[in-house]
């Protein structure tokens, strides 16, 4: 039993740092070639809510990586965010909660 837990730590050791490792970004092509693409209004529209919020991820993590000129980087991270606070919107809308909302903002829980 003690042979089992000792291979378990050394195994666990062994790939925690892979694990807390920060994620760096892709080439700055790549970076580039990401933003132009999903800029496109149409393509933001067919993408979910955890594909957007993985985009807005590379984008920081390009802008990060390459701080020289991130305006490209910086609309893409916007145009996702629009789009998810967009959904949020219309799904608060349709199931009329906004008054709850309202109500529930006013009395400071936020």
């Amino acid at each position: 039993m003690r042979k089992i837990g000792l291979i378990l730590v050394v195994t666990l050791l062994a790939i925690a740092p892979g694990i807390r490792a920060q994620r760096h970004a892709p080439t700055e092509a790549q970076c580039d070639a990401d933003a132009r693409a999903w800029m496109d209004e149409k393509d933001l529209k067919t993408q979910d809510v955890n594909e957007l919020k993985l985009r807005i991820e590379e984008m920081i993590a390009c802008k990060d990586g390459y701080p020289e000129d991130p305006r490209a980087y910086f609309i893409a991270v916007v145009m996702s965010l629009g789009t998810i606070q967009d959904r949020e919107e219309n799904f608060i809308n349709r199931h009329g909660l906004y008054a709850q909302f309202q109500d529930e903002d006013k009395a400071g829980k936020r």
